[in-house]
């Protein structure tokens, strides 16, 4: 059976911390540790050791939804420094200004599909 689990951006507004109590008090087995704003990423990534996951068999990172293409060198490379944890990075498609920066993280970089409120990435044909 696949872990089922919550997004703690979706649980707590801007609160992993908060989100993850929600997740854990479930009894879930899934957590997407959100970011969704530039602004909570760092907070999140400086936080992670501190965190208790033990209780999760799924664990993934949300980078955030919206940056800028200076931006994005230093949110890659932060976000790089965690891939030895082996979770994956989910990303919105239309936040990559190049996609060759994203390269190293291989098949753990998990591009998120849109509703039809994007421009880009709503269906399979978008993405190819």
């Amino acid at each position: 059976m696949r872990p089922i689990g919550f997004s703690t951006g979706a649980l707590a507004y801007a609160d992993f911390r908060r989100g993850l109590e929600i997740v854990l008090a479930s009894r879930l087995q899934a957590v997407e540790l959100s970011a969704l704003r530039e602004n909570e990423l760092f907070p999140l990534l400086d936080a992670l050791d501190s965190l208790d996951l033990r209780e999760f068999s799924y664990i993934s990172l949300h980078a955030p939804s919206e940056f800028s293409a200076a931006q994005e060198p230093g949110i890659r490379d932060r976000l790089s420094r965690e891939l030895w944890r082996n979770w994956p990075i989910v990303i919105h498609p239309d936040t990559i200004h190049d996609f060759g920066l994203w390269r190293e993280f291989g098949p753990l970089l998990a591009i998120e599909n849109m509703d039809k409120r994007k421009a880009i990435g709503r269906s399979a044909q978008e993405f190819t």
